[in-house]
C-alpha cells in the first residue's frame, strides 16, 4: 500500500519574514524583557533612541570580532599617489623612527626591499585579514608595503541584514542587548549574565559554524600551513 506524504504547511507557525535591522533590535529587546518596537526613531521611546544610537556601532564591533565568510571581500589595491598623511612612500628608516615593524620581527632578520608604498584601503574595510606580501604595515587607512599592486582580504562593513549569516544576527542581537541593558534596565546582574552568554556560547558557536563552512570539505588539513608559508606569493 502506498502512503501519501503530507506536505502541508503548519498554519500555526509565524510567517517567515526577511531579516531587518528592526527585527534584530527587537530580538535584542526581547532578551531584556522589553516590548518590541514598530520603528527605530531617534526621537521615539527610550528603547527606540538607544537602538538608533547603538545599532551600527555594535554591528561593526561584531563584524570585526571574527572572520565572517559573508563579510569577507577580496580586493586588488593599486599604489596611492600619497599616503594618508600626504607623505607618500615610507622608507624602512621612517618605520624604525616611528617604532613600527612591518613583519613583527626585528628589521635585521627580514628587511623589506626598498620603499614601502601606500595602498589605500577600500572605503568599506573594517578589518584587514591578509595581504599577499611578507612585509607590510597598516598606518591610518593605508597599507604600506613593497610593490605597485597588492591583493587584500578584508572584513567589509556589511549593512544589509539580508546578507547576514543567521548566527551572526543572533550574535549581533546578543551584543546589542548587552549594550542596551544598563540604559533600559539599570541591571548589572542581567548585563553580566548576557555578557557571559555572549562570550561563552553565542559568539563561539557562530564563529565555529562560520569557520566550518569557510572551506570546502576536500580542503587538505595542511592547506593553511601551506598558505601561510606562501604569503609573499601572488594569489
Amino acid at each position: 500500500m502506498s502512503t501519501v506524504q503530507n506536505n502541508t504547511i503548519d498554519d500555526t507557525a509565524p510567517p517567515a519574514v526577511p531579516l531587518t535591522a528592526l527585527g534584530i533590535c527587537n530580538l535584542a529587546l526581547s532578551k531584556l524583557g522589553e516590548s518590541p518596537l514598530e520603528a527605530i526613531d531617534a526621537n521615539g521611546s527610550p528603547a527606540s533612541r538607544m537602538c538608533y544610537m547603538h545599532y551600527h556601532p555594535v554591528r561593526r564591533e561584531v563584524l570585526m570580532a571574527h572572520r565572517w565568510s559573508f563579510a569577507t571581500r577580496l580586493a586588488q589595491l593599486d599604489c596611492s599617489d600619497e599616503g594618508v598623511d600626504g607623505s607618500g612612500a615610507a622608507s624602512q628608516t621612517d618605520l624604525e623612527a616611528s617604532g613600527e615593524s612591518s613583519s613583527g620581527t626585528p628589521e635585521s632578520v627580514n628587511p623589506p626591499p626598498g620603499a614601502l608604498l601606500p595602498h589605500s584601503l577600500p572605503q568599506d574595510c573594517l578589518r584587514v585579514l591578509e595581504v599577499n606580501r611578507h612585509n607590510w604595515v597598516l598606518r591610518g587607512r593605508a597599507i604600506f608595503c613593497p610593490g605597485q599592486r597588492v591583493r587584500l582580504l578584508y572584513i567589509a562593513d556589511v549593512e544589509d541584514p539580508a546578507l547576514f549569516d543567521p548566527l551572526f544576527a543572533e550574535a549581533l542581537a546578543s551584543k546589542l542587548a548587552i549594550r542596551l541593558c544598563i540604559p533600559l534596565t539599570s541591571s548589572t546582574t542581567v548585563r553580566k549574565a548576557l555578557t557571559e552568554e555572549y562570550r561563552s556560547m553565542v559568539l563561539p558557536e557562530a564563529a565555529h559554524f562560520n569557520a566550518v563552512q569557510s572551506f570546502s570539505n576536500d580542503t587538505h588539513p595542511l592547506y593553511r600551513f601551506w598558505r601561510d608559508s606562501h604569503r609573499g606569493v601572488e594569489w
